[in-house]
């Protein structure tokens, strides 16, 4: 079984933070988007993808760091 030093466990934690957050604002997009009308659609996809990949980059950099 590995073993992992402290700072990996806290890295790991860390980046499954941030692959979270960016799973959670995907289905937050898709449900605000089912619900109600906008105007600025493009808004709200661009922004949000924006917003989804940036999380999930970050947290992807985080795990590979180690």
């Amino acid at each position: 079984m590995d073993k992992l030093t402290k700072r990996q466990r806290r890295n790991e934690k860390i980046a499954d933070l941030f692959i979270d957050l960016g799973k959670y604002t995907a289905t937050a997009i898709l449900i605000t988007s089912l619900m109600g009308e906008f105007k600025s659609k493009w808004l709200l996809y661009g922004g949000g993808l924006f917003v989804v990949a940036f999380f999930i980059f970050i947290g992807i950099r985080i795990l590979n760091k180690d």
